[in-house]
């Protein structure tokens, strides 16, 4: 058994992630620009994670990684040459307590894969700068419960810590604003480490950090459980998923960098009518990323329908919470979205 596990989406396990919150994490930025392909992950079916790009309907997909190894939490670059993901693929025992975690790059077919990290702990959640000069990423540098922010040098030189959070606490998730001098990112407060070396805890909130460290700024209450951010391609918002996959309010909400005026774009009600199998609803969502254009969300949902069909897969919605439809007709299990200029095809 792989040490990576994640839990996949049936009937009955929607059921218990959304009772439980075990959804991956991370939600990657948004470049500017003509909206172009998807990168998401999604699992084969050994059950490993794999990374996929696809048009925005979920037409023309590939399967970029393969083998014996999790590959996700794909982000592209600014100009769409290149992905970034984080996999175990250098770990040399899946099975053992031991995590090795890495970000990678890679082209978008999949080929001249190329190892940025250095193989100590967990490294993970990657997102470029607006330029491309810089990855940012989560890393616990081999210490259980230090997950803190760092930013890289793509050929994986430079790399220098951004963020040291309070003794407790865990910071993940980051995303660079569209003019590349802040970071949004998720701190987890008084949680733990799992040991896919992600962090998970009973309260979070969003946060907006300089790249040097300085003027960290919470823009979330506590005891949301929000997470995977994003920034709209103007700068200006931040959307997020607040509580996804719990008992009450899973929806997906905005807020305003500089006022911190929140909107509720997508109004989830989580688990509603437990015992009750006649009343049990379930709505949730998660990952939402902005498109490149800024008009669109896309985020994935997990939904019970009136004739108890459980339904997983990538939603879309305009920037207002407006026409909330499937983004495709066969709709599959698909999660950490990243939205890119790469052309259609």
């Amino acid at each position: 058994m792989h040490k990576r596990t994640i839990i996949k989406a049936t009937a009955l396990a929607g059921v218990v992630a959304l009772l439980t919150g075990t959804t991956p994490v991370a939600a990657h930025a948004t470049h500017a620009g003509v909206n172009g392909r998807l990168v998401f992950q999604r699992w084969d079916d050994s059950g490993f994670a794999q990374v996929w790009t696809a048009n925005p309907d979920l037409t023309a997909q590939q399967q970029v990684t393969h083998g014996s190894a999790n590959s996700g939490w794909a982000a592209w670059a600014p100009d769409a040459s290149r992905i970034a993901i984080d996999t175990d693929r250098a770990d040399p025992d899946l099975t053992d307590d031991v995590v090795v975690n890495d970000v990678f790059t890679m082209r978008p077919d999949g080929s001249d894969l190329r190892k940025v990290t250095d193989s100590i702990g967990f490294s993970g959640d990657p997102a470029y700068s607006p330029d491309g000069s810089l990855i940012a990423f989560d890393a616990d540098r081999g210490v259980a419960g230090g997950l803190s922010i760092y930013v890289i040098k793509p050929d994986g030189t430079g790399m220098r810590r951004v963020t040291a959070p309070p003794a407790g606490n865990f910071d993940s998730e980051p995303r660079f604003s569209p003019d590349g001098r802040k970071l949004v990112f998720t701190r987890y407060r008084g949680g733990r480490q799992l040991e896919s070396g992600r962090a998970t805890a009973e309260i979070s909130a969003v946060f907006t950090v300089n790249l040097d460290g300085t003027d960290v700024q919470r823009l979330s209450g506590w005891g949301w459980h929000v997470g995977q951010a994003d920034w709209s391609p103007d700068g200006t918002r931040i959307v997020f998923e607040q509580a996804c996959c719990r008992l009450a309010d899973a929806g997906i909400y905005t807020v305003d960098v500089r006022g911190g005026r929140l909107t509720r774009i997508l109004d989830g009600h989580g688990v509603t009518g437990i015992g009750n199998p006649k009343a049990l609803q379930i709505e949730g969502y998660y990952d939402p990323v902005w498109s490149p254009d800024g008009t669109q969300i896309i985020a994935g949902r997990e939904f019970l329908d009136d004739d108890g069909t459980f339904t997983v897969g990538f939603a879309l919605v305009s920037a207002d919470g407006t026409d909330l439809h499937w983004a495709s007709s066969t709709v599959d299990e698909e999660h950490q979205p990243d939205w890119g200029t790469a052309p259609l095809q």
